[in-house]
């Protein structure tokens, strides 16, 4: 049977990796550097998908300044450790292969490069990707409003 798509478009955070535990961890981490001690779970998944920077803003009303010392702190632990808890989820690496075996394209839409390029290499799915996408790490997003 052939395939019929030419490319599928996957992100890499909560849809093909389940990146929960490195963020959670990231976040608290950050939190701590603060004097702020958060074990609420629930609260702290909210973090999962946002921008980080709005993030810290809207759940914890710090300052600019705060703001840019929680986001630095949580790529602090991010670029040693949070990276690497990090996992595929089940049934996502015989899928990319089937993908790659029919022809199909898929290239990762990811918030910044270099952490691409090790993500993918520590989860294996790499080899398998067709193209990558990415945004500097020092940028800040944008608000975008609703179409």
């Amino acid at each position: 049977m052939s395939c019929r798509y030419e490319a599928v478009l996957f992100d890499l955070d909560g849809t093909i990796t389940d990146s929960q535990e490195g963020i959670i961890k990231c976040v608290q981490f950050a939190l701590q550097s603060l004097g702020i001690e958060e074990k609420d779970v629930s609260r702290l998944k909210s973090f999962i998908g946002p921008p980080l920077w709005d993030t810290f803003q809207l759940l914890y009303h710090l300052s600019d300044q705060k703001t840019d010392e929680a986001v630095d702190k949580y790529r602090q632990r991010f670029r040693v450790t949070g990276i690497y808890e990090n996992r595929l989820y089940d049934g996502i690496q015989p899928l990319l292969e089937h993908l790659k075996k029919q022809g199909v394209n898929w290239p990762l839409p990811p918030p910044n490069l270099w952490f691409l390029w090790k993500r993918c290499c520590v989860i294996l799915v790499l080899p398998l990707c067709s193209m990558l996408y990415a945004a500097p790490l020092w940028t800040r997003r944008i608000p975008i409003s609703p179409l």
